[in-house]
């Protein structure tokens, strides 16, 4: 009885001792480039207020959410809508395609 059991132990010590397992893990690098002032007048629309650069290698990823602050000198009521555009050549709207968008709210 004592063979068989440690016969069974071998076996699945065998099967389980030359399992690797490998997981890449995405690397990613954010820059970003200050927007000019002259760039955001008062009444105009489509406004960038940020723009990102994201490197990603290794790995692709899924990006689930955003979040983002705004400083500086503005009202509660000067952003209506926020909306996400993906442009991998330029960080202008010209090219863009458009991911999603929410309300502004604060």
């Amino acid at each position: 009885m004592k063979t068989k059991i440690y016969l069974l132990l071998l076996i699945v010590a065998g099967l389980t001792a030359h399992i690797n397992k490998t997981y890449a893990v995405a690397q990613v690098k954010i820059t970003t480039s200050t927007i000019a002032e002259a760039d955001v007048n008062q009444g105009t629309t489509s406004v960038i207020v940020y723009a990102a650069k994201m490197e990603v290698t290794v790995d692709p990823v899924t990006v689930n959410s955003i979040t983002f602050t705004l400083d500086g000198t503005h009202d509660n009521n000067d952003l209506t809508t926020t909306a996400i555009y993906y442009n991998p050549n330029t960080p202008d709207l010209v090219g863009a395609s458009f991911m999603n968008s929410t309300a502004a709210t604060f």
